[in-house]
């Protein structure tokens, strides 16, 4: 076993190095935190399980389990065992990036000493660009003398609990340096399965994200269809839920970190038309907003109301298609509803206190409000995009909101967190995606 002394370092400015450095300081081993991160604990990027990892950094720091640093420069490498690296290699300019980082550490390495790369990466390159760099600029033999891993790791901003009982893979040159890594990583990763090459760990880590966004397309369209067909997607979905096609859990306009792999997949492959089923997926995805932007325009026309000078609440951003580095301006909903004269007030949600004044574009006029009863006060019309708590849960009923909102009113639940028949009971008109045209 590694001693339990400050041996282990983790470089990104990503949320993952902010991940993997809080799980291990979480297990007891102490590591260097290496990046640029500006005043992390109030940083408005960040939200959900970042923000909760976050806020454990900060105390990890404070009793000295965590030293932060900025630069490679200032690692400390003769204690060192293990170095994690976790940015990725999505594009050709962050592939150099990774490539330069790991020149740098090359340099520094000792004998004895592992690099265990974890940003997603096409197959081949771990072993292919960032082995050669490392046996060039080191001198040393790659699996002999100091050792590389890989571990494919990409957050959504899962709570952190959640990402890490999430099963990891893990594959290595070298069997001794293999097994001193899993040590650390089941630490961390409790469910670690071994794979025997670099190549298909690399694969499987695209994997899981691809086929997320293949699903969520195939959902999108299928509640599309329903549309047509006069089907309620709403109970398509429950039905779903009930068989083993427990997949399908609700369109969702969000696509999240899972571009990450579908960007490297289809650059991976060099033909311009193959292979259209991904391409489509992202196309799909990316429509998504207009699909949500389309329901809301019917939910007020509805309502006898147009989309100028209606009074729009939004409850939660998990659903917006935002990522951890957006603006709110970034989405296309809210965008495109304030252009349209809309009067926009958000209630981040309570899982996201790091969403504040920084997200605020310069010039867009937006209310953000922490008191969701507040937020939907007069308001014609409330997207739900949350996730909520027990505590959000007990205040979004379609009670609570048919006493605070404006009438007539209608609730388009991105989220489906009601059910419509007692949102329709309270006197308000109830749409989602794939549901049709809302009817009271």
């Amino acid at each position: 076993m590694i001693p339990k002394e400050r041996s282990i370092s983790v470089i990104g400015d990503n949320s993952e190095a902010l991940l993997i450095s809080v799980l291990l300081a979480e297990t007891g081993n102490p590591n260097n935190l290496i990046g640029t991160f500006a005043n992390i604990s109030r940083d408005g990027r960040f939200g959900g399980g970042t923000e909760e990892a976050a806020r454990l950094l900060q105390i990890h720091m404070r009793s000295g389990t965590v030293k932060k640093a900025s630069s490679i420069d200032d690692l400390q490498t003769p204690n060192l065992s293990l170095c994690f690296l976790t940015e990725h290699a999505d594009d050709s300019s962050n592939a150099v990036r990774v490539e330069r980082q790991v020149r740098e550490l090359a340099t520094i390495l000792k004998k004895g000493q592992i690099l265990v790369y974890t940003g997603l990466c096409s197959p081949s390159f771990t072993r292919n660009r960032l082995k050669l760099i490392l046996e060039k600029h080191s001198g040393f033999g790659v699996g002999e003398e100091i050792g590389l891993c890989y571990v494919p790791l990409l957050w959504n901003d899962e709570r952190v609990q959640g990402i890490r009982e999430t099963p990891k893979l893990v594959a290595g040159i070298g069997p001794e340096h293999l097994q001193q890594v899993q040590e650390v990583l089941l630490s961390i990763f409790p469910s670690l399965s071994v794979t025997s090459t670099l190549e298909t760990a690399e694969a499987g880590g695209l994997c899981g994200p691809v086929y997320r966004e293949v699903v969520r397309a195939l959902e999108l369209e299928l509640a599309q269809m329903c549309v047509s067909r006069g089907v309620d997607y709403s109970s398509v979905m429950r039905f779903c839920l009930k068989t083993t096609t427990g997949g399908f859990g609700g369109p969702s306009p969000t696509t999240g970190n899972d571009l990450i792999a579908s960007k490297i997949f289809l650059e991976s492959l060099g033909k311009p038309n193959r292979p259209q089923l991904m391409r489509t997926a992202r196309r799909i995805n990316q429509e998504a907003p207009q699909q949500v932007l389309a329901m809301v325009k019917g939910a007020l026309a509805q309502c006898g109301r147009r989309v100028r000078r209606s009074r729009i609440a939004i409850v939660g951003v998990e659903g917006l298609g935002m990522d951890r580095m957006s603006k709110f301006g970034d989405s296309e909903i809210i965008s495109t509803l304030i252009r349209r004269g809309a009067i926009v007030s958000l209630y981040p949600g309570e899982t996201n206190p790091g969403f504040g004044q920084l997200m605020i574009n310069e010039g867009l006029k937006l209310k953000v409000e922490w008191d969701l009863t507040r937020v939907v006060q007069k308001a014609q019309c409330v997207i739900i995009a949350l996730k909520p708590s027990q505590q959000e849960s007990f205040m979004l009923t379609p009670q609570k909101l048919a006493t605070e909102m404006d009438r007539p009113a209608a609730i388009c639940d991105l989220s489906r967190v009601m059910e419509a028949s007692n949102v329709e009971r309270s006197g308000l008109f109830y749409t989602s995606i794939g549901r049709g045209n809302p009817t009271i």
